[in-house]
């Protein structure tokens, strides 16, 4: 049984590979704490470093919560495929069969605002024109992922079932400020609208995808918020030349 309000002496971590041999490690107990590297052994060394990253990151935001120790075991291993390249399927593991139950449905959205409340932090104060700058040859701007990571989350709400309110993005004319807004609005209310059945639901979409048998669950949706935003959140701080 999972559950993210619950520190464990060990966290559980499933990984997956992709086929050119590039990891992902995932803690599943800290959801959005990811380990990448260009093969398994890479990956699951950096992660003792990630998972005191995310415990600075819970303590800045939460520092009531504890996470337990920095040890962890590999659960699973999954090869074939894993979300490097925008498009790419991502793995379903067991643990992401565990439907939330309301509290802890509750802490993913804390976790989830908290990461956005680090996005906009970092960005809000930039103007247009560095918004827009150019700073790496094949890189995204900054105003490309902030528009990248609002569609992949319109996306994720869809892998839930498509509702009527995605329609309401099809001629969005708003800035990439306003649409990560109204996105972000709209998920929270499907997430919380997601009844017992729902959230324990494992979901074919085969619309908007070049997979249409990717499985999905409620988990994996609200894992794959995390990891994606902090992961380009990190993207955005080495644009700006905060970390190295």
């Amino acid at each position: 049984m999972l559950n993210i309000l619950k520190p464990r002496e060990k966290h559980p971590v499933c990984a997956e590979i992709r086929k050119d041999g590039r990891a992902m490690a995932h803690v599943m107990d800290l959801p959005g704490c990811i380990s990448k590297g260009q093969n398994l052994d890479q990956a699951l060394a950096k992660l003792p470093e990630e998972i005191e990253d995310y415990r600075l990151w819970i303590s800045r935001h939460f520092p009531e919560r504890e996470i337990g120790s920095n040890s962890w075991e590999l659960l699973e291993l999954q090869e074939g495929l894993a979300p490097f390249e925008s498009g790419d399927a991502a793995a379903l593991f067991q643990l992401d069969l565990y439907p939330p139950e309301d509290e802890e449905l509750e802490e993913y959205l804390r976790r989830m605002e908290a990461s956005r409340k680090d996005l906009l932090d970092l960005v809000s104060g930039l103007s247009e024109e560095e918004l827009k700058k150019d700073r790496s040859p094949g890189k995204r701007t900054i105003e490309k992922i902030l528009w990248h990571i609002a569609h992949a989350e319109e996306w994720y709400i869809s892998r839930l079932g498509i509702i009527p309110e995605l329609k309401e993005f099809d001629d969005f004319k708003g800035t990439q400020f306003e649409y990560l807004e109204a996105e972000r609005d709209m998920a929270y209310k499907r997430l919380r609208s997601l009844t017992p059945l729902e959230r324990a639901t494992v979901y074919r979409i085969p619309e908007y995808t070049n997979h249409p048998d990717e499985p999905w669950t409620s988990r994996k949706v609200l894992r794959r918020f995390l990891e994606h935003e902090r992961e380009h959140t990190r993207n955005i701080r080495e644009l700006l030349g905060k970390i190295s």
